[in-house]
């Protein structure tokens, strides 16, 4: 079954993803949307160096080659809902368009797009460019004249439509990549054509050296995204010590394994990393075998594959729930009328009390009673609120 629903952030356990591992995490979400649960079974959750696949329920650094593909039960799933969607044997009709080209409208500037400010002139704030539905349909997604750029194409154009300078700051340093410059005046040579002045956007930042560094030294950068571990960086492998026996807070300790030994030990257990000896995992990492994350207090915690709102759901309107129900009006009908009666009772109080307490707009009604006088009088307040109503005039 799908929800159609899905919320997806950059932050776990307040610290920062990236955008590898957010990216992932949407694409569960798709998968979800479309139908797929999580996965289930050792052919769909393997434990090879491979890594656990896309619609795994737990954790996931999105470093193994598996992270970012659907498992053989995904896509039987999937394919369950689109195939007959795709060969018209659904009432409601195939939603799905083939990619035509570039959308002008949608924000993003594309193809031969020269910029894309919105679909009309209310949503377009750039005064650069000629939105979508604008008179001249000719002119959607083109500079308005003496334009030479628009925002909406990157950061290295001005507000008042002109290039920022070369060697402007355009993107700030990260832990795993360098700063980035605009590099007006650019020379390009495009169909044997010299062009120059026609970047505005930043260029993409240098990537730091492989292995240096990041998330407070847990682990390291790999092609510009801080996504490995930090084992990397001395020969050795990430691993996860078997949780029996062990504490929460043990199992968020560093760990690794030398390659082809299947021995997971503590960062102090190896010479090379003295200097890690006792390091914790950071707020958000896997641990557990994938199967939790770390939170604030570097306590492992186990993913419940349900949401809250999906246990929620499963407590109140579970068959479970509502079967104990019948059978408590079927034994006790009379504890039942009472328990019922002495709710409705008891919620007509409370909305009065919070009448009361209320100001109308009404000339008519009385004034409000005041919260620290029904405080130091409830038995006179409650008394009240039951002649509580309309003026006489």
């Amino acid at each position: 079954m799908s929800l159609n629903c899905g919320i997806t952030t950059l932050i776990n356990q307040r610290q920062y993803v990236g955008i590898l591992v957010g990216s992932l995490t949407l694409a569960h979400e798709i998968g979800h949307t479309f139908g797929s649960p999580h996965d289930n079974g050792p052919i769909c959750e393997p434990d090879g160096p491979d890594g656990k696949y896309l619609m795994y329920a737990a954790a996931s650094r999105g470093d193994r080659p598996n992270n970012s593909r659907f498992s053989p039960c995904s896509i039987g799933n999937i394919s369950e809902i689109l195939v007959p969607l795709f060969n018209g044997e659904i009432s409601r009709g195939n939603c799905f368009q083939r990619k035509s080209g570039p959308v002008c409208g949608n924000q993003i500037v594309e193809g031969d797009e020269q910029c894309d400010c919105g679909a009309n002139e209310a949503e377009c704030t750039d005064k650069c460019c000629y939105a979508r539905h604008a008179e001249n349909k000719s002119l959607a997604c083109h500079l308005k004249p003496p334009a030479k750029c628009s925002p909406t194409a990157g950061p290295c154009c001005t507000a008042s439509c002109d290039f920022v300078p070369k060697g402007e700051l355009c993107s700030e340093e990260t832990e795993c990549t360098e700063r980035s410059y605009c590099e007006y005046p650019l020379i390009l040579l495009q169909s044997c054509w010299l062009r120059t002045g026609t970047r505005a956007k930043c260029p993409d930042a240098p990537a730091k050296a492989n292995l240096t560094a990041c998330n407070k030294n847990t682990q390291v950068c790999l092609s510009g995204e801080c996504k490995g571990s930090v084992c990397e960086k001395y020969g050795l492998m990430e691993c996860f010590r078997n949780p029996e026996g062990l504490s929460m807070s043990e199992q968020c300790l560093l760990t690794c394994r030398a390659p082809g030994s299947k021995e997971c030990k503590v960062a102090c257990a190896f010479s090379n990393m003295a200097s890690h000896c006792g390091a914790k995992l950071q707020p958000g990492s896997p641990c557990n075998n994938m199967r939790g994350y770390c939170d604030v207090f570097h306590k492992c915690r186990l993913v419940e594959p349900r949401g809250f709102l999906t246990r929620l759901q499963g407590f109140f309107l579970g068959g479970e729930s509502i079967d104990t129900l019948y059978e408590f009006v079927a034994h006790h009908p009379f504890a039942a009328c009472i328990v019922v009666l002495g709710s409705s009772w008891f919620m007509v109080l409370v909305f009065r009390c919070f009448a009361v307490h209320t100001h109308s707009s009404n000339p008519l009604k009385q004034p409000p009673f005041k919260l620290k006088e029904t405080l130091r009088h409830p038995i006179e307040s409650l008394v009240s609120v039951s002649a509580y109503g309309v003026k006489s005039v």
